[in-house]
């Protein structure tokens, strides 16, 4: 794949992608985004900036626009990051009924509740404030069909593993839900979150020294 114009992604996307200037795509969206597009899931090994935003959000948008209610929670491990995460999306999404919410600690608990009230359908956060808005019945998770958790080792380096756990534990098991996990690093505690949640999930690498990634079962 050499052009995001190759991908049978909706038009309103690929306008967004070219007016924000993304056209040639780099190494991890090119192994990432076919394999998203079929709903597997993805175990991830990919450094900070290396184009991993795009990686996940093009599958799932494009998703979204093809179903009404199926709905993506994306997990980071700090506010800046959850923000610019969303800020990417929200680029990508100008001109669709999508609608987001960014839900994170540090920030206004009545201004997210709010945003919940919108009915959202794409919800960027940090467990912990998210964990917080299950507990007070304002954060359902019954229409969750992505689930994506950036910087995997760094959300279990922030202690936030049980939140995940919840979390996750708290979404239907009737629901087919696609699980992207991406890590800069590949530590056990990574791997034990993979084996536990991922299924059969295409493993990825855009570092040629990361071949441990391969050997993982899962």
């Amino acid at each position: 794949m050499e052009n995001f114009s190759e991908l049978n992604l909706h038009k309103t996307i690929l306008n967004n992608l070219k007016r924000e200037g993304f056209s040639k795509p780099r190494e991890i969206q090119k192994l990432c985004v076919p394999v998203a597009l079929k709903n597997n899931d993805i175990l991830a090994l990919s450094p900070t900036a290396s184009g991993k935003t795009i990686a996940f959000s093009l599958g799932i948008i494009q998703k979204l626009l093809m179903t009404s209610k199926d709905k993506a929670m994306i997990m980071s491990p700090t506010r800046e990051l959850a923000g610019q995460i969303a800020s990417v999306f929200n680029k990508l999404i100008v001109g669709t009924p999508i609608r987001s919410a960014l839900l994170t600690g540090g920030s206004s608990i009545q201004k997210q509740i709010r945003q919940l009230e919108r009915n959202p359908r794409i919800i960027f956060l940090t467990p912990g404030r998210a964990w917080d808005l299950t507990q007070r019945r304002k954060l359902n998770l019954k229409d969750i069909t992505t689930i994506v958790l950036d910087e995997g080792d760094e959300l279990i380096n922030f202690g936030f593993l049980p939140q995940i756990n919840r979390l996750i534990d708290l979404i239907p098991k009737t629901n087919k839900v696609q699980k992207l996990l991406f890590s800069a690093t590949l530590p056990n505690s990574v791997v034990s979150l993979a084996e536990r949640i991922l299924n059969n999930p295409t493993k990825i690498s855009v570092d040629p020294s990361s071949a441990p990634a391969k050997n993982i079962k899962l």
